[in-house]
């Protein structure tokens, strides 16, 4: 068996220097591109369950062809991790193959290979459900019910996204929860706010994301996430689930319009802006614990000694700090 450590691990050894690295990984992404010289290369993104490393292979390379079919999703890899003033941390390819039946005896598991959320699963469903049932409102809290039920399989395990934020197994479970939790508390606060709209645009906002994303890795759009996206395929499933259930058309539509102007902008995919109260807020909280969880990810898998990360491209890219205040 090969002794595999944490990719995580070898990234802050290479801040050193160079270092050797072998191991099994995902592809979670793969582009084929042409240089200034008409030759064609691959940009990779590698990943295990701890980080993920950018690798570039170019087309004289003899496993350039494997490494470019889309089908392959688990390889084996061996190379050198090292770190470049202009394109930051790297690894440099050496060979790399599709995993066999027989790597398993070596130590390839699909299962460490798969980020995922560090939340239990259980106990997230749990406060879903948990959620759903303080919705007021008899019709809407059977419709919501009825439809996180029908569809428990696919939302304990989907990702909130293909890259950018909880983009790992039960990520959307752990997002909904999240947002769900705060829009309790500002329901709560202000007295203004639709205490059922609210909760019910906040537990509903992603649902669409079930049919926008493939959860199989590496995780990418399905065709009716590129042709329609999750914003309005949530806003249409909401309302065929409120419709069935007979819900209150007034609180239907509102409840769209909380699903279709959730990301706040046009430029940022949102089918409508925000026009009412609970709109608003749900804009602000979805905002915030996606923000939330990219700066976590980063910080977790940066490789900079110090108090300082890499730069990141999602917070207007600066580097984010990553030191511990006093307790």
């Amino acid at each position: 068996m090969l002794e595999i450590s944490p990719l995580i691990d070898s990234i802050r050894l290479a801040d050193s220097g160079p270092i050797k690295y072998q191991g099994f990984m995902l592809v979670q992404e793969r582009s084929r591109r042409i240089s200034r010289r008409g030759d064609p290369f691959l940009t990779l993104r590698l990943a295990d369950s701890s980080a993920h490393i950018q690798a570039v292979l170019f087309s004289n390379h003899n496993s350039f062809a494997l490494a470019a079919d889309p089908e392959v999703i688990y390889v084996a890899v061996r190379g050198v991790i090292e770190k470049n003033d202009k394109y930051g941390t790297q690894l440099r390819i050496d060979e790399i193959r599709e995993v066999r039946d027989d790597d398993r005896e070596r130590g390839f598991d699909e299962e460490l290979l798969q980020p995922t959320t560090p939340y239990d699963i259980d106990v997230l469903w749990d406060e879903l459900i948990e959620m759903s049932e303080a919705i007021g409102d008899e019709k809407l809290r059977e419709a919501v019910l009825a439809l996180f039920t029908e569809n428990e399989e696919m939302i304990r395990r989907w990702p909130a996204a293909t890259r950018v934020h909880q983009a790992y197994l039960g990520g959307l479970l752990e997002h909904t929860v999240m947002v769900a939790r705060d829009a309790l508390y500002f329901a709560q606060k202000y007295p203004e706010l639709h205490h059922d709209l609210l909760l019910a645009g906040a537990l509903l906002h992603d649902i669409g994301k079930l049919t926008e994303i493939n959860a199989r890795p590496p995780y990418d759009f399905t065709d009716d996430g590129r042709l329609i996206g999750h914003i309005v395929l949530g806003a249409q499933l909401a309302r065929s689930f409120a419709e069935e259930y007979e819900v209150d058309e007034e609180l239907v539509k509102h409840l769209e319009h909380l699903i279709l102007s959730h990301h706040g902008k046009h430029e940022y995919g949102a089918a409508s802006l925000p026009k009412t109260r609970e709109a608003l807020v749900l804009h602000h909280i979805d905002n915030i614990d996606a923000k939330l969880a990219i700066y976590r990810r980063h910080v977790t898998e940066d490789a900079n000694p110090g108090s300082w990360t890499e730069r990141a491209w999602w917070f207007d890219n600066q580097s984010l700090w990553k030191g511990k205040l006093p307790e």
